[in-house]
């Protein structure tokens, strides 16, 4: 599989880590011939823990390009870079020996942080991402018979996509959409796509793929329901208990006690998954890939939605849509893979 696409900012960083790291060692070995090899090693020290503290500094600042919130970056932090005790004083060459050492190791875990953050979010433009849980390899419990079924790992979005998504891809692509779409949505950009029907979810994921060099697609009902429960068989997301409207967006008895529809994230931690998916009981019904039987021609869709009642919000609960069906409280969520 080809290499992902990587935000400019991370290839610059990278460049700029590869130049620095080139410079350092040739005037480390240059320094050493000199016979000041423990000058050399406290610069060296110092050099580099600057380096790579101003870089992952870099790193940081991408989680504010955007307004809308949508692009999220985990902090993440440089491990102290500290030479054991032991070690100073001693012969200026082991101390020398040992920053190099200690500097190796920190290199391969910035390595790491950037595959991390390559691997965790689908970039859609040099501002706006979506953020993708892992869920690892392995069997869980799936359907209401609790059947086990043994999955692949693959990386799901945290949040249903989101007006703000939908419309990077609008915009790129011509696509087109329910008359929804052209209207003025400034506010609801960190709200659910609505008005979304299968093809629709599909061109989206179809794009995301092309822009990426990743595979991505909807989610087969399997892969969405062990995202949503895990691997305990529990009921809801958040366990056994029964919703509450602190855990999820849905109706009551009558219509009219439905909370609308609620910008993402607005259950979270509480109504959160096992991996930390949000929103995978109410709000909005999700497309999955899947027919819903040999014979049907609707398409499923699961996780309930705010205009319907709790029973549908089990993550086991299934329900069939024509894949033409645009409406307000359809939407999706898309699943990706490693990157080789």
């Amino acid at each position: 599989m080809t290499q992902p696409t990587q935000h400019p900012l991370i290839q610059q960083q990278r460049k700029a880590l590869q130049e620095f790291v080139q410079a350092t060692a040739a005037r480390a070995t240059a320094d050493v011939q000199l016979d000041q090899p423990r000058i050399v090693a406290e610069r060296y020290y110092q050099d580099v823990k600057q380096r790579l503290a101003a870089t992952m500094a870099e790193v940081q600042a991408l989680s504010k390009l955007t307004p809308t919130g949508q692009v999220i970056v985990k902090t993440v932090s440089v491990p102290d870079f500290a030479i054991p005790s032991a070690v100073i004083g001693n012969d200026p060459m082991t101390m020398f020996q040992q920053c190099a050492n200690e500097a190796n190791r920190l290199g391969i875990q910035l390595k790491n942080l950037f595959h991390s953050f390559e691997m965790s979010r689908l970039l859609l433009s040099d501002s706006i991402a979506i953020e993708l849980v892992q869920v690892p390899a392995g069997k869980f419990l799936y359907g209401e018979q609790k059947e086990q079924v043994e999955l692949p790992e693959y990386f799901i979005g945290k949040t249903p996509v989101t007006t703000g998504q939908f419309l990077v891809f609008l915009k790129a692509t011509g696509h087109r959409a329910d008359p929804y779409w052209s209207g003025n949505l400034a506010g609801k950009l960190n709200y659910p796509a609505i008005f979304v029907n299968w093809d629709d979810a599909q061109a989206f994921c179809v794009w995301a793929s092309q822009i990426s060099r990743r595979e991505v697609r909807l989610p087969s009902e399997k892969e969405w329901e062990k995202a949503a429960r895990g691997t305990d068989g529990r009921i809801y997301p958040w366990g056994d208990n029964k919703p509450t409207k602190q855990l999820a967006a849905y109706s009551g008895y009558f219509r009219w006690e439905s909370p609308g529809i609620q910008p993402v994230g607005s259950y979270t931690p509480k109504g959160d998954s096992p991996y930390g998916c949000q929103d995978m009981a109410g709000n909005v019904w999700e497309w999955c890939a899947d027919f819903y039987g040999e014979d049907a021609d609707g398409r499923v869709v699961r996780g309930g939605a705010f205009s319907r009642g709790e029973g549908l919000l089990p993550c086991a609960s299934r329900q069939s849509y024509y894949p033409s069906s645009r409406l307000i409280d359809h939407g999706f969520r898309l699943i990706a893979f490693p990157i080789s």
